[in-house]
């Protein structure tokens, strides 16, 4: 099993602003700063390391919400309020999402509600998911909306309108019969509203328990676990939406695992366009085996300039059907990926495979394919010690970070707590890939790899900043810490905070004046819920913390 795959990512809804009535003029649209999750803002020309104090700096206000807060809060500057009393006004605004179902926009200087909006038809018997549905106690007592919404940073073409995208998730009873329900929903993020035509439908499943009925909803050719003949559809009830969405290219991209590992489920990648709301892809990570879940802490799907989009699984069948035995030479085909498709335990590099379609699909699903992947050499004891992977999230590191034989590199972490740096450009496929019927190596053909417990454990995306990384451990009350990192090598840990953080921790973000000047690190201590900040030259000088206060 895999116990609370959850991470709080804020401490409340509560905008914690300059008392000196600083505004912010960076937009947040998506989680974690950017699409390579680097966690930075390199536009904060007030706040310092200089100036952050709890004689200057501190919480201006609080707001309530009717459900718990998973997704992080997004924020955009001098937007012009179109609807609801707040009409003709502009307001920089955060917007928040909640395990009821709604979702809020609120004046980021007073707290003040402007709108909100519920995603589900209450009028007609529609509720949240009660946690008793989902047979596990991770999430209580409802689900609703768990993910990081995404803003696009553009007016949509046909309408001019901005949209904020967010998958929720719902029950209706029919008939005596549950139905769950997956949505996406685009929103008007000026006035609250519905764009034409949304939300559409990601999933309906009937029934809580075997054998379910699959009303509607992606599917791909496969013989693993759920599959009816033939195929595999994703199941609106097991499925758990965490991973936050990622817009790339006009397409919205929403990844998936479970709920506390009760099947049948699969990690499943969607793609939707924004002009139309359409499905233009469906990838499933273990089609002729099992799990394979893409939790990644509330992570995104990072991409790179090109497009490619870069995911880490959780625990499940990797290349062979038997996820209790080592993959042999013969489980993998001639150019070292599994030949049953199966990617338990893996950080991918999936790409646009224009050759597919729902019609004629790949052996993954359709409109995307993995191009290269990274498996690690115990594989097998990970999944069977329930130490995944894809507890934690991938960040891509800017090629400064890099050396000329490997400049575009990726940082992840998983439970083992190992630092795994992998060229994106020859991820190292299992223990090297194969060559004249033998695998090239015993260990990881990476980067770089730590020894385990380097960190007790990631359930969290680190952050980077001038020439250092930054990770919280997620178990026994850990430090977080800094890494150095140059020319594609990074170091022992460079600074070590005063504090532990609580389990699960949570995922540092970065404010500077610029990519080396003024640096702070961010994070919150969901233990004590306490918000902290750090110098990033040093974590051992705390600038402020909450309970200061």
């Amino acid at each position: 099993m895999f116990p609370k795959k959850l991470l709080l990512m804020v401490a409340c809804v509560s905008a914690t602003l300059s008392t000196a009535s600083l505004r912010a003029q960076v937009s947040v649209l998506s989680y974690h700063n950017d699409l390579a999750s680097t966690g930075q803002n390199l536009n904060e020309t007030r706040l310092n390391p200089s100036n952050i104090s709890s004689a200057t700096f501190g919480k201006i206000f609080s707001a309530a919400v009717d459900g718990q807060v998973y997704g992080q809060p997004l924020y955009v500057p001098g937007l012009p309020i179109t609807g609801g009393t707040y009409k003709g006004t502009t307001h920089d605004t955060v917007f928040a999402v909640t395990m009821h179902d709604s979702v809020y926009a609120f004046d980021a200087t007073s707290g003040t509600q402007i709108w909100k909006l519920s995603t589900i038809n209450t009028a007609g018997g529609e509720t949240t998911v009660p946690q008793s549905d989902t047979g596990t106690s991770d999430i209580s007592p409802e689900v609703g909306i768990t993910s990081t919404p995404v803003i696009d940073p553009a007016p949509n073409a046909a309408t001019g309108l901005r949209y904020m995208y967010v998958v929720a998730k719902s029950r209706l009873v029919v008939s005596g019969v549950n139905h769950y329900y997956l949505r996406l929903h685009a929103i008007d993020i000026a006035s609250g509203t519905e764009r034409s035509g949304s939300p559409v439908v990601i999933a309906e499943t009937a029934g809580t328990t075997s054998p379910y009925t699959y009303v509607s909803g992606p599917s791909v050719t496969g013989t693993g676990d759920g599959a009816v003949s033939g195929k595999i559809t994703m199941n609106a009830l097991r499925t758990h939406q965490r991973c936050g969405l990622t817009l790339v290219n006009g397409v919205v991209y929403i990844a998936s695992a479970s709920h506390g590992d009760n099947g049948p489920y699969h990690g499943w990648v969607l793609g939707y366009n924004t002009s139309a709301m359409q499905l233009t892809a469906v990838f499933n990570v273990s089609p002729n085996g099992g799990e394979g879940g893409i939790w990644m802490g509330g992570g995104i799907p990072a991409a790179d300039s090109s497009g490619a989009l870069y995911v880490v699984t959780g625990n499940g069948t990797f290349a062979n059907a038997n996820a209790n035995t080592d993959p042999a030479v013969a489980d993998f085909d001639a150019n070292s990926f599994p030949a049953n498709h199966n990617y338990g335990d893996s950080v991918l590099k999936l790409v646009v495979d224009s050759s597919s379609t729902a019609s004629s699909p790949n052996a993954n699903g359709w409109g995307l394919k993995v191009a290269d992947y990274f498996t690690p050499y115990n594989q097998k004891t990970l999944n069977n010690g329930d130490t995944d992977l894809g507890s934690g999230a991938p960040m891509l590191l800017p090629d400064s970070a890099g050396s000329a034989a490997h400049p575009h590199l990726l940082m992840c972490s998983g439970k083992e707590g190992r630092l795994y740096l992998i060229d994106r450009d020859n991820m190292g496929k299992f223990r090297g890939g194969i060559t004249n019927k033998a695998f090239v190596s015993t260990g990881d053909k990476v980067v770089q790899v730590s020894s385990p417990n380097t960190i007790t454990g990631s359930f969290n995306t680190p952050a980077y900043f001038n020439g250092a990384f930054y990770y919280l451990g997620a178990y026994n009350n850990d430090f977080g810490r800094a890494f150095g990192i140059a020319n594609g090598v990074y170091t022992a840990a460079t600074s070590v905070t005063p504090d532990t953080f609580g389990y699960l921790s949570s995922s540092p973000a970065i404010s500077a004046s610029s990519a080396s000047a003024n640096g702070v690190v961010w994070c919150v201590d969901r233990g004590s819920n306490q918000l902290r900040a750090y110098a990033a030259a040093n974590l051992a000088t705390e600038l402020y913390t909450s309970a200061q206060a």
